[in-house]
């Protein structure tokens, strides 16, 4: 781990980022831009650890790890770790505007389980124990890259004053349930569950029990965690309520990744290995060119439109009162969904075969349908499965 004299690096005024490890800064070290994490009081002891993770941090070398050039001290001998400057972090990136589209977030996740699956092909394996959002961050071309190695261990001599966003959503959401017991050997299946409970952050935007009552009661989540309880689906009905879970919707085959990571026993968890396979063949799954993402569109477009033809023969439609719509069962045999207004979640796609975008169809600023939405929808979907049939 290389020590770098303050005469080869200059701190600007301008911060980047804060935790209760600490502030980060903007500098230049030689001739790179690079990011300066510049430690608060430590309590005694730590400063040996801060040198022993930032060791181990400095030897790695992924596309997918923040590179640790090394570290200077201040002038009240703390130390301050130099790093690679990336753009923004990972959970700024998911909560801004536009929205990160699907084919970003599956990069990020292979971006996360590749730096992961290097970590862990070490000898010996090499745990981040802190994976979560907030510890991946992007650079101006969209690569994810993991950092903050050991830095959630530290404790703040005055973090009674100092509250922020990771004190809110704390790392305990993403630590397996094992991590807590008594003389407990971090092992690569740690992880592993907070990769899962990351990837389910990345795919929803909601974090981990976020909407739960006491969701910010760390002995109440741990209850959860031990009754082999977990965050809910969106878009799932919420039990005795006339409501969804809310939060992006999740596919079938990313839901059951999800589950295999936040598996209660650590041996049913994959290796990271197999995520990286899971998630390249999603990948491998989408067009490679123009000719297919428009043959691919017209596919989809299709599916929806048959999908939904289905779902509007099944129901008869009524109109509330407001711009709502709702759709109640046509059959009281048929109870297992209440009668709510659903949200849908679909790509812009157009194609020759389609004589309408379906986001003309399904205008959702406000995630429902207006009366000329349906009305245009009913009969567009009508023309397809017409023009389908035909073919």
């Amino acid at each position: 781990m290389a020590t770098i004299p303050n005469s080869d690096i200059s701190i600007s005024s301008e911060r980047l980022g804060a935790g209760y490890f600490g502030e980060v800064f903007a500098g230049v070290y030689l001739t790179y831009r690079v990011a300066i994490k510049k430690l608060r009081s430590l309590q005694q002891g730590d400063l040996d650890k801060v040198m022993q993770e930032a060791k181990i941090w400095g030897s790695l070398k992924h596309p997918n790890i923040a590179t640790l050039w090394g570290i200077a001290t201040d002038s009240d001998g703390l130390p301050m770790l130099v790093m690679e400057r990336f753009e923004t972090d990972l959970l700024t990136r998911l909560h801004s505007n536009p929205t990160p589209t699907g084919e970003e977030r599956i990069k990020w996740l292979l971006n996360i389980a590749n730096a992961c699956k290097y970590l862990h092909s070490l000898d010996p394996p090499v745990i981040h124990r802190d994976l979560k959002p907030d510890n991946v961050l992007l650079d101006s071309n969209g690569r994810a890259a993991v950092a903050d190695f050991g830095l959630s261990k530290l404790q703040n001599v005055d973090s009674k004053s100092y509250l922020n966003r990771n004190a809110r959503r704390g790392h305990w959401r993403y630590a397996p349930l094992e991590s807590h017991a008594r003389g407990y050997i971090p092992s690569c299946e740690y992880d592993i569950f907070s990769f899962g409970m990351t990837m389910y952050e990345i795919l929803t935007r909601r974090y981990p029990f976020q909407g739960e009552e006491g969701e910010h009661d760390t002995n109440l989540i741990m209850q959860w965690l031990g009754n082999e309880e977990r965050p809910h689906r969106p878009g799932t009905v919420i039990k005795g309520k006339n409501e969804r879970y809310a939060g992006d919707l999740v596919s079938d085959d990313a839901w059951k990744l999800i589950g295999k990571c936040w598996a209660h026993k650590p041996d049913n968890r994959p290796t990271f290995s197999a995520i990286c396979e899971e998630i390249t063949r999603w990948t491998q799954a989408r067009p490679t060119s123009a000719n297919d993402s428009q043959v691919d569109n017209d596919r989809i477009t299709t599916s929806i439109m048959t999908s939904a033809l289905n779902v509007l023969n099944r129901f008869s439609v009524n109109q509330t009162e407001g711009p709502v719509w709702t759709v109640p069962r046509a059959s009281p045999k048929q109870t297992e969904l209440p009668t709510v207004p659903i949200r849908v979640d679909l790509p812009s796609l157009s194609g020759p075969s389609s004589k309408t975008s379906s986001s003309k169809l399904l205008r959702l600023t406000t995630g429902e349908l207006s009366n000329d939405d349906l009305a245009e929808y009913s009969m567009v979907v009508q023309q397809l499965v017409k023009q389908l049939e035909k073919d």
